[in-house]
């Protein structure tokens, strides 16, 4: 991710995958998780030991809502009704838009 002052940062570190969706209708949703995230010992979601809920909770987001298009600011804005980070829920998420040479 690049912030405004240029600088680079990596909020999962570079082992990173994900996802963005968004659909005609103005819908959109992002996953986002680093790779090297440890399996829990027992093969149970509800049932990790507190470091691994940790590490699993630290190393994912997941968010969706809807989402609007700035193309004079080129950005993306996007209105989040649900989050894995609860604090999110409600709020706008910008992402600037990084233009291409082909973007014309």
């Amino acid at each position: 991710m690049r912030r405004s002052d240029g600088q680079t940062v990596y909020p999962f570190t570079k082992n990173t995958i994900g996802v963005l969706n968004y659909d005609p209708k103005g819908n959109m949703s992002a996953q986002v998780m680093r790779t090297d995230r440890p399996a829990f010992a027992i093969n149970d979601h509800q049932k990790g030991t507190p470091e691994e809920i940790k590490a699993a909770f630290e190393g994912f987001i997941s968010y969706f809502g809807t989402y609007e298009v700035n193309k004079e600011k080129d950005t993306v804005t996007h209105h989040v009704k649900g989050s894995s980070f609860p604090n999110w829920v409600g709020s706008d998420q910008i992402l600037r838009v990084l233009r291409r040479p082909f973007d014309a």
